[in-house]
């Protein structure tokens, strides 16, 4: 067991408002708690590129080994932060009471496993990122996903969130069906400490328990406790691969056929047009010689569905097209581009 006498709390939001309620929560544990305050608003006021940029941030910053993260749209309860800082103490290298709402950890395990990966620009994925990351670490972890105190407000950054959903599926593939992650080696690598934090703390690492251990709600704590990690070693090299994309539009359909020689996948996603926002209607990773179809009522846009929508196409971590579709389109597209591809294909 690990006495925890002193940890940062680092407050994402930058309302004064929002600070105040929170902190006003925090400050009932100073008592028994030395507690080392980072701001946000005091580092950055500008819109992060990423959600893992400003957790980074926060841990390069502060001097206190143990930290807790609040998001903005988290309301916290003292409850919840006990219950953060007993599992820290008790065997577990990461703990949250609202998944990544109101979470914590230690400098040690970031010592251990990376830095959070800023590829996820806009958001999105990072939380599924790093709890895959903590099952293959092996130590214990508790994932709480109480979302009760989580406010669901509109996050600035959403019209960014289809180049993390296309960063995740090149990074990893996963298996619902028979509970198990691919891990792609050639892609899994992550930014170090900084200097100032790397000397290890032997204590704490030693205190923390396997994953047998592993508890969770949600989508992460099924990670966690349910899925299996394989690796793919593959030695990977680039070759220019031909392929041809469909997209045809009507009123009420919307068809992508993906035609190609190679193995290989495309992230399409589909986001409202400029005038509506461009928030996020749909993701989806389209196979070589398949195709997905899906009815455009399904967005809700308006009671005719025909407002214009726009799509992105990705191939790897590279965005190769994008359009604003009209109500009837039919678009027939050819490439010969680079990709990343096993060895031996």
């Amino acid at each position: 067991m690990i006495k925890i006498d002193d940890f940062a709390f680092c407050f994402f939001s930058t309302n004064d408002s929002d600070i105040l309620n929170q902190q006003i929560i925090v400050d009932q544990l100073l008592e028994t708690y030395n507690i080392e305050y980072w701001f946000r608003k005091n580092r950055n006021l500008n819109m992060y590129v990423s959600f893992s940029q400003m957790v980074n941030d926060a841990i390069d910053d502060t001097d206190s080994e143990f930290m807790i993260f609040c998001n903005p749209k988290t309301i916290p309860t003292v409850n919840d932060i006990g219950f953060i800082i007993e599992k820290l103490s008790t065997g577990y290298c990461f703990a949250s009471a609202v998944s990544f709402g109101l979470f914590g950890f230690s400098k040690e395990l970031i010592r251990q496993i990376g830095m959070l990966d800023e590829r996820f620009i806009g958001g999105g994925f990072e939380d599924n990122d790093f709890a895959i990351r903590l099952l293959e670490f092996g130590k214990a972890s508790w994932w709480g996903y109480n979302t009760i105190n989580y406010l669901p407000i509109y996050s600035k950054s959403n019209n960014l969130k289809h180049i993390s959903t296309s960063i995740f599926y090149q990074k990893y593939y996963v298996n619902e069906d028979i509970k198990e992650i691919t891990i792609n080696s050639h892609f899994f690598n992550h930014k170090k400490i900084s200097k100032r934090h790397q000397k290890n703390n032997p204590l704490i690492f030693e205190s923390w328990l396997d994953s047998n251990s592993n508890c969770g709600d949600g989508i992460f704590g099924d990670y966690l406790m349910n899925y299996n990690i394989r690796y793919d070693d593959n030695v990977k090299v680039q070759k220019t691969v031909e392929f041809s994309l469909n997209v045809i539009k009507n009123n009420t359909d919307l068809l992508f056929e993906l035609n190609s020689h190679t193995n290989l996948h495309l992230v399409i996603t589909v986001v409202k047009s400029l005038e509506f926002g461009r928030t996020v209607l749909m993701d989806l990773k389209l196979k070589n010689n398949h195709f997905f179809k899906v009815d455009t009522k399904e967005f809700l846009i308006n009671e005719d569905y025909t407002d214009p929508i726009e799509i992105r196409v990705f191939l790897d971590d590279n965005q190769i097209y994008t359009n604003t579709l009209s109500n009837v389109d039919n678009i027939k597209l050819n490439y010969i581009l680079p990709m990343w591809v096993n060895i031996e294909e």
